[in-house]
């Protein structure tokens, strides 16, 4: 076989089990997302194997596949809520401090009449902003979903908490309910805020 063809094998069973790894973090029945996994461990084995004909272990399991899933979601929060955690931070300064400058300049009358209303109406916006956006409660919101699919990758990997004593097909099912049912509560928060917004325009 030659080197092209075998390369062009190789990168057609690292589509299918990167296309398996994808469907399975869908969520659905266990058994469906159990058997995606299942075919991309094989097709990564089949990669793996024709990359190296001496070495039969696969590159990734279907635990592997989805421990490493779900990491990336926790890094992806924490960062999402550390973004949201510098807004809140930044509106919350602008407003305490463009507060303080408003009543110390009003006092001084070598400082035009407009600066005080520019810095009124920046601190004005910045306020509106922090109500209407809620960035402080979608940070803590998104800080402790990332801490709570941490700890359980952590049992998970330990298997301490609801995964000891489960065999590996059981506690990965287990795995997956537990921390899709996470990322459904934090969805629906997120929406519930969203809803919060939505009420408060119509209350305009």
């Amino acid at each position: 076989m030659s080197d092209s063809s075998t390369k062009k094998q190789i990168d057609h069973a690292s589509v299918l089990a990167r296309s398996a790894s994808q469907q399975a973090m869908i969520p659905g029945s266990n058994k469906t997302r159990w058997q995606l996994l299942q075919q991309a461990q094989h097709a990564s084995s089949v990669a793996y194997t024709l990359a190296d004909p001496q070495n039969k272990q696969p590159l990734e399991t279907p635990v592997k596949i989805y421990q490493a899933h779900v990491l990336s979601l926790v890094r992806i929060y924490e960062k999402r809520s550390s973004m949201q955690k510098l807004i809140h931070h930044i509106l919350q300064i602008t407003i305490f401090v463009g507060a303080a400058l408003v009543t110390v300049i009003v006092g001084i009358p070598e400082v035009p009449k407009l600066a005080p209303a520019l810095l009124s109406g920046v601190v004005t916006i910045a306020t509106a902003l922090a109500n209407y956006y809620k960035f402080g409660e979608h940070s803590r919101d998104l800080y402790l979903t990332s801490e709570d699919l941490a700890q359980e990758y952590n049992w998970f990997g330990t298997k301490r908490g609801p995964y000891k004593e489960k065999d590996a097909e059981v506690a990965l099912e287990l795995f997956m309910d537990r921390t899709e049912t996470l990322i459904r509560k934090q969805t629906k928060r997120s929406f519930a805020l969203g809803q919060q917004k939505e009420k408060l325009e119509e209350g305009k």
